[in-house]
């Protein structure tokens, strides 16, 4: 007999978790499952014209695929700046001065460049018109001329186009949104997966985190949390994203310490950037002996930052990405009038290098795609592949850089082992094949190994914070849509426990899809007051999630302060 569709297509699909909880509509009773949301903080307008309102008042916009353009419109991106000139007839000493804004990622091409600057512009089209003279003249001399003319204007809009785009702040627009753009395109959104952007330079952030005394009472907080959890039928954020770099700088380390808090009471571990200032190199091609870096006395606030229990809710990833492959004969930039090639030459920074945490972001989003999890993020069979990433032949004569390269520089095994262990997230180049690969996993927090070392490591890892972090959002909302239904602490737990222990399974022999089907191998939930906040409980959450995570032997604590 034939086996059915639905039975090949099980045999075929990888295991999924599926978490859900009880929702009465009417007399009937439905399960719903929360939708894993990613929300994305970047610089999105780079320059505005006009200033933004206060971090409180903005909100996050839903981004896909099908409505990219149109957010990116909203958002408008724009460019301000004053460049020397390359064009012919144009002293030396005269700028040309360039504004624009973008509306679609295609707008962010050379030919589209060259339409909206006028200069740019008006000299195209008499190369336009030189090339349509060039076909109507006759006798040598005469196309002589013309193809000189042709040959001066060609070299000067191609000389200028790369003043232009190789600018930093034409940059900085550029790896935001093509980063973003990676994400996007490269996840499958949907009800259950969802991609929200907000606009927040990295100084707003500050700004707004430095004028509260505290961090819940600001504006951040105010979106990523109480909109959320504080609003019946808010939806959660399940990870945060920073496209932003985070270094040595006082003001960095106070950023983070205030962020992690806002990460961890939303239980939404936020995944940033670290700057190369943080290993003390000037660029990162230099070599690094990361030994005796963070043993400074420099550094004596971000070794306390990584003593710290919330710390488990951030991610520093390194190093950046190729975005995009430089314009020209690889990636082209052409049309019958004009030839764009990019003069990336030997220079590293002349190429479009990306913020690696969208990269990051890609590979979380895609297992739970896969999974309905997101543990399966490390290893290059482990969900950590990144395959997609341009890939460039380099021929650096100052440089130890491989060809086929993804990344701005290469980090070595041991170097992996030493950065990892120093709680940083790093891209390994892959020899030989042009990919790459999120090796560890481990976040910013320097587990106490005095305890249980197998266990503390494996619990500071990052896939072991997002599974425990899902169900921290489901207790949540599942005693928020219940507020003022129990009558103790002691209902509550017994409400929560009973719910939880429905996705545990003692048998560390099952199979994977027994597994997923049971995710956890142990769970308890213990419900206490809250200090100094009187008629305000805490969940004390106990789990130890098994499904695509075989390390760890004792349970991930987790603190879950409940709606009241």
């Amino acid at each position: 007999m034939a086996e059915g569709i639905q039975v090949r297509l099980n045999r075929i699909r990888p295991p999924r978790v599926q978490i859900t909880y009880d929702v009465e509509n009417g007399d009937a009773i439905e399960k719903k499952e929360l939708p894993f949301i990613v929300g994305v903080l970047a610089d999105l307008a780079v320059m505005p014209a006009e200033p933004l309102p206060p971090l409180r008042e903005r909100k996050f916009v839903e981004i896909d695929r099908d409505n990219f353009d149109q957010v990116m419109a909203a958002s408008s991106p724009r460019l301000e700046i004053s460049v020397p000139t390359m064009l012919p007839c144009a002293s030396e000493k005269t700028n040309l001065k360039i504004e624009v804004v973008f509306s679609t990622i295609g707008e962010l091409e050379p030919m589209s460049i060259v339409s909206k600057v006028s200069e740019l512009s008006d000299q195209y089209d008499s190369l336009e018109h030189l090339h349509n003279l060039l076909t109507e003249t006759e006798g040598s001399d005469a196309k002589r001329i013309v193809s000189d003319q042709i040959t001066e204007i060609d070299s000067a809009l191609n000389r200028q186009l790369n003043v232009i785009m190789h600018h930093e702040s034409f940059k900085k627009i550029e790896a935001t949104w093509r980063g973003l753009y990676y994400l996007v395109a490269n996840s499958e959104t949907n009800h259950h997966l969802k991609i929200r952007i907000l606009n927040a330079p990295k100084a707003d952030l500050l700004n707004d985190l430095k004028t509260e005394v505290e961090w819940d009472q600001s504006g951040l907080f105010n979106l990523v949390h109480e909109k959320e959890y504080g609003t019946y039928g808010g939806d959660h954020f399940s990870i945060l994203i920073g496209d932003y770099a985070f270094g040595r700088t006082s003001d960095d380390i106070e950023l983070l310490n205030k962020i992690v808090g806002i990460a961890a009471a939303a239980h939404a571990p936020f995944v940033t950037a670290a700057d190369i200032d943080l290993y003390d190199v000037a660029n990162a091609y230099e070599p690094r002996d990361f030994s005796d870096i963070f043993e400074s006395s420099e550094l004596t606030k971000w070794r306390a930052f990584r003593d710290s229990e919330d710390s488990r809710y951030m991610t520093l990833t390194l190093p950046r990405v190729l975005l995009r492959l430089p314009w020209g004969h690889e990636n082209s930039a052409m049309n019958e009038t004009f030839c764009f090639v990019e003069d990336a030459g030997n220079t590293p920074g002349n190429f479009l290098w990306g913020n690696s945490a969208f990269i990051l972001a890609q590979r979380i989003t895609n297992a739970f795609s896969l999974h309905g999890w997101t543990a399966a993020i490390s290893g290059i069979e482990g969900g950590g592949l990144i395959e997609s990433l341009p890939v460039h032949t380099f021929e650096f004569d100052d440089h130890e850089f491989p060809p086929n390269c993804t990344t701005e520089s290469t980090i070595s095994n041991c170097n992996e082992k030493e950065l990892n262990d120093l709680g940083f997230m790093a891209i390994c180049h892959c020899k030989d094949t042009g990919k790459a690969a999120f090796v560890g996993g481990q976040t910013i927090n320097k587990p106490n190994l005095d305890n249980a070392s197998c266990n503390a490591r494996a619990s500071a890892t990052l896939p072991y914070i997002l599974t425990a972090s899902r169900f921290a959002h489901y207790i949540k909302v599942l005693l928020r849509d219940k507020v003022g239904t129990f009558l103790s602490k002691q209902s509550i737990e017994e409400y929560l426990n009973n719910w939880i222990s429905s996705y545990v399974l003692l048998d560390d022999s099952a199979t994977q899809k027994a597994k997923a089907m049971y995710p956890l191998r142990a769970a308890r939930i213990v419900v206490t007051d809250t200090p100094g906040k009187p008629g305000v409980y805490s969940a004390t959450v106990f789990l130890n999630p098994h499904f695509q995570l075989d390390e760890l032997t004792s349970a991930i604590r987790l603190v879950v302060e409940l709606p009241s």
